[in-house]
C-alpha cells in the first residue's frame, strides 16, 4: 500500500489543501502531529474539518503533537484512527500514539498503554505494524534536542514496529534511521512559503518490506 507521511503543518492552509488533493492517490495518510500552532483554539475547528475531509478521500491515521488540542481530532471511525487508537487499514496495522508531557503521569500512562495495545493487536493480526508518533526517539540524528522526546529508542527496540513515522523536528537532515528492524522516518518541515509540504511517500509491501522517497518541500 502507498502511504503519505506528513507532519507539522502548524495551520498552513496551503499545505492542508495540497494534502487533501493528494490523498486519493494513497492507501493511507499518516499525519504525525501539530496540525495547529501553539494550541490556538481558533485553529482547531479548521484542522478538525480538514482531517475529516481527508478521511473521506482515504483513511487517515493522525497523532497529536505538542501544539495540538484534543478538539483537533474527529472521533475514531473506520476511516480515521485518532490518537490513542489502533486499527487495520489496507494491508497494515496502524497505531496512533498520543502526545504526553514529561510532567503528566496520566498522559504517559496512556502513551505506554497505547504501545502495549498496539503490540498485542499486531501480534494477533500478523500485519506489518506502523506506529505514528509526533516526537522522534532520543538519539535520533533528527532529534529535537531539547529534552521533549517522550518516545524512547528502548520502546521501539522492545515493540519492534516495521515503521515508526514521526514529526516534531522541523530540520531533519537525514530524515531516516533504523532501530533494530524498525525504520524511523521524519519528513521535517518545508520552508515558509513552500507550495508543498515536506513528506515521505512510502510503498509498504504485504511482507513488511518498504521503500520510500522523500520530498523536502518546493518553493
Amino acid at each position: 500500500m502507498r502511504i503519505l507521511h506528513i507532519a507539522d503543518f502548524h495551520a498552513d492552509a496551503g499545505w492542508m489543501a495540497w494534502a487533501l488533493a493528494a490523498a486519493p492517490g494513497f492507501g493511507a495518510v499518516c499525519f504525525a502531529g501539530d496540525a495547529i500552532h501553539e494550541c490556538d483554539e481558533g485553529q482547531a475547528p479548521v484542522a478538525r474539518r480538514w482531517l475529516a475531509s481527508v478521511a473521506r478521500a482515504t483513511p487517515v491515521i493522525a497523532c497529536s503533537g505538542n501544539h495540538d488540542l484534543p478538539s483537533v481530532f474527529p472521533p475514531a471511525s473506520p476511516r480515521l484512527v485518532p490518537p490513542g487508537h489502533s486499527a487495520p487499514v489496507g494491508g497494515a496495522l496502524f497505531t496512533s500514539i498520543p502526545w504526553a508531557e514529561a510532567d503528566d503521569p496520566h498522559g504517559l500512562s496512556l502513551l505506554l498503554a497505547c504501545w502495549e495495545t498496539g503490540a498485542r493487536h499486531a501480534a494477533a493480526c500478523r500485519l506489518p505494524w506502523v506506529v505514528v508518533c509526533h516526537d522522534p526517539p532520543e538519539g535520533a540524528p533528527f532529534e529535537f534536542g531539547l529534552g521533549q522526546t517522550m518516545c524512547s529508542a528502548e520502546m521501539i527496540a522492545r515493540y519492534r514496529p516495521r515503521l515508526f513515522l514521526c514529526g516534531h523536528q522541523h530540520r531533519a537532515p537525514t530524515g531516516h534511521f533504523r532501530i533494530g528492524p524498525t525504520q524511523c522516518l521524519c519528513p521535517g518541515r518545508a520552508a515558509p512559503g513552500a507550495a508543498e509540504p515536506a513528506r515521505f511517500e512510502i510503498d509498504l509491501a504485504p511482507d513488511g518490506s518498504a521503500r520510500w522517497s522523500r520530498v523536502t518541500g518546493l518553493i
